[in-house]
């Protein structure tokens, strides 16, 4: 399932079994509407392949969370809302957050006696309020008008999950004991 969330999760047009889908999905868990924007667990799953899902949908789920904890705790960054309105601007912080934890973990591992110079990590650091730019293009009223009654329908969100199942299916039923 990684391959599916991975580079597709933000980047727009994608296509799994054949389906050709033009926006991505959060993982979230059930206090979520039924939404195609948000790609939720099953809470009891019966069958094989609901369980394969199931599984694999929380523990990528708790990554993330691992992951914004992190975020939040060492530089400030989705504790408060953001101001950037395109999703390319936001990966990029995002990401680049993302490997500076990475960096300062190599390096406190690598040089253990400065070990706190690393761990003080300034809190009035710039936060994503102070970053005024976008590099996204305007869209219409309409244009956004036709985006909520596509992402507020439970129709196509339950067709997405079963296409995520099926294709998970194929790809890693065959590892189950």
């Amino acid at each position: 399932m990684n391959d599916i969330i991975e580079n597709k999760m933000l980047d727009g047009q994608w296509t799994l079994n054949g389906n050709t889908y033009n926006r991505g999905y959060l993982l979230a868990d059930g206090i979520y509407p039924d939404w195609p924007i948000f790609m939720k667990t099953i809470s009891h799953p019966q069958t094989p392949k609901t369980k394969l899902y199931a599984k694999c949908q929380e523990s990528l789920r708790k990554d993330v969370e691992r992951c914004f904890g992190i975020l939040q705790a060492c530089w400030q960054i989705l504790v408060n809302p953001c101001r950037l309105f395109d999703e390319a601007s936001m990966k990029d912080i995002i990401m680049t957050c993302v490997i500076l934890h990475n960096m300062r973990l190599h390096f406190r591992h690598s040089n253990p006696e400065l070990q706190n110079q690393v761990e003080n990590v300034h809190p009035d650091l710039p936060s994503s309020e102070t970053a005024g730019f976008s590099r996204a293009s305007q869209r219409t009223f309409d244009e956004m008008c036709e985006d909520r009654i596509h992402i507020r329908s439970s129709q196509q969100y339950h067709e997405l999950r079963n296409v995520l199942i099926d294709h998970l299916w194929m790809t890693k039923g065959n590892l189950i004991d």
